[in-house]
């Protein structure tokens, strides 16, 4: 058996270490126990009012070595457990000196460590806190911030609840948002009209049109009014799903209201139009838009753009786009939205080579680690512009090149939206590869991400041309089980399917 040197933590090292630096001079046989040193609670009190700004300090505590005797050192630095492991000190500057009593000068390492970060003392501060775990998407961070104020009798408010539970409505998790509602509620504190506003959006996330309504009548009842934000919401969500009359019902009770609409309910429903065809009275909005002298915006501009390009108008998208951010408009600026549509308009007559071109370009840009602030067409890593290139090599049918660049988009931990799964899956289902479509469906799943109509169907296509149709009716009849109703591709599918079995 061979005898192997004991290995130790960096923990081990500094505990020995603090052993050989805490004993006094002129130590005797008998072993002196000091007391330990114990941090002083910090007793948090409320502080009533509120600051929009508060100062995050982090103090430091130095803890200093006591003296020691020649001997002591010679004893215990001379451990034969330590010759390998004996940490590299910095020079003088974190060297702790002592003049013996004959005059000769010892010198032994100090030990730096850091003191415990500094709780927060009030509910401003653990507001802050909360509010970057939930920006973060850490949840269970901003949960044990809550839970901590509760135990110290700090008493959260109306902010700290509904940041919370705006955090779960982004990611469609209603059901823990509405736990907290609850929880909210029960601690004697009433929700507000962000709060309400928040819960409307996402049940329409999530399609929940009962409940949606049931807060919106909940809070109207409660004598809340609705603002901007609300019924942008409102209309925002009836427009994706291509409810356009919605819409048009919800900015009637705005104006109703008292409210002035703002360059983003303009932009809800010039893209609303858009989806439906309707690109003259888009177009009439927007000079509606010029009469009352409302704020033209980079998202209205936007806006018109993907419109254009939706309609395969890739022409005009780019006049657009020098119109609006390359004449002598220094007030707009291009967004990652507005680079991204650009980008869809210039690809989409280009050849294979020229979309190579573009790739390659794309990548060096940041291998080299470019400033994008001034790009035309490229916003750094986002998923967007993978996507972009994703779907323009599906659609020359170069479909090595989709598997290439989601790799390249996954090898720099970017994370793929629905959007990117889908052309994912209908590149395997060109080939046909039904397997991996249903890999990647049950790996969607299995993630927390609902499959639409669209995943389904394209399961379908992949099943009809792989001529497996009882494989593609069983995936239609999982599709109906889901709850999920099918669109004009899938009857398309479905019917071509049964009509190849015959």
């Amino acid at each position: 058996m061979s005898l192997r040197r004991p290995c130790f933590s960096q923990s081990v090292i500094v505990d020995v270490l603090r052993a050989i630096v805490s004993r006094p001079i002129n130590c005797t046989q008998t072993t002196i126990r000091s007391k330990p040193f114990r941090h002083s609670c910090h007793q948090a009190q409320p502080w009533p009012g509120w600051t929009t700004r508060v100062p995050l300090t982090l103090g430091r505590r130095m803890y200093a070595s006591r003296a020691l005797s020649v001997a002591d050192v010679a004893e215990e630095w001379q451990d034969p457990l330590l010759d390998d492991i004996q940490p590299e000190f910095p020079k003088r500057k974190y060297m702790l000196r002592r003049k013996l009593a004959d005059g000769r000068i010892l010198e032994v390492p100090k030990i730096k460590m850091k003191k415990p970060k500094k709780k927060p003392q009030n509910v401003q501060e653990y507001n802050q806190r909360i509010m970057y775990a939930v920006l973060d998407n850490k949840f269970n961070k901003a949960i044990n911030y809550i839970r901590d104020m509760e135990k110290r009798e700090i008493r959260p408010d109306t902010y700290t609840y509904t940041m919370l539970i705006n955090g779960f409505c982004k990611v469609s998790d209603m059901q823990r948002a509405h736990k907290w509602l609850h929880r909210m509620k029960r601690n004697g504190i009433e929700p507000d009209v962000f709060t309400y506003t928040s819960l409307i959006d996402g049940y329409m996330r999530v399609a929940d049109v009962t409940n949606s309504e049931a807060m919106f009548k909940a809070m109207m009842f409660k004598g809340i009014r609705p603002t901007l934000v609300t019924y942008n919401v409102l209309m925002h969500h009836s427009v994706r799903q291509l409810d356009v009359s919605t819409a048009v019902r919800f900015w009637g009770r705005l104006v109703d209201a008292g409210l002035q609409p703002d360059a983003y309910t303009f932009a809800i429903m010039m893209h609303g139009l858009g989806d439906e065809g309707r690109v003259d009275q888009a177009w009439k909005l927007y000079e509606q838009m010029k009469e009352e002298n409302a704020d033209i915006n980079e998202v209205v501009a936007t806006t018109l753009m993907g419109i254009h390009v939706k309609h395969h108008d890739n022409s005009y998208a780019i006049e657009l786009f020098r119109k609006f951010f390359e004449d002598g408009r220094d007030t707009l600026s291009p967004t990652p939205y507005t680079r991204n549509v650009m980008l869809n308009a210039v690809v989409a007559n280009a050849n294979l080579q020229t979309i190579h071109n573009y790739y390659d370009q794309f990548q060096q840009t940041l291998q080299d680690k470019q400033d994008t602030s001034k790009s035309l067409l490229f916003s750094g890593a986002d998923v967007f512009t993978y996507t972009t290139f994703m779907r323009a090599f599906l659609r020359r049918n170069a479909l090595p090149m989709v598997s290439q660049v989601y790799q390249d988009m996954r090898a720099r931990h970017v994370k793929p939206t629905i959007v990117t799964y889908a052309i994912l899956m209908l590149a395997h289902a060109y080939i046909p590869d039904p397997h991996t479509c249903v890999r990647i469906l049950g790996e969607l799943k299995k993630g927390g991400i609902e499959p639409n109509v669209v995943l389904y169907t394209i399961v379908m296509r992949a099943w009809a041309k792989a001529g497996r149709f009882d494989e593609m009716k069983k995936t239609y009849a999982e599709m109906k089980a889901a709850n999920i109703q099918p669109n004009k591709s899938t009857m398309s599918v479905l019917q071509w399917g049964s009509e190849s079995s015959r």
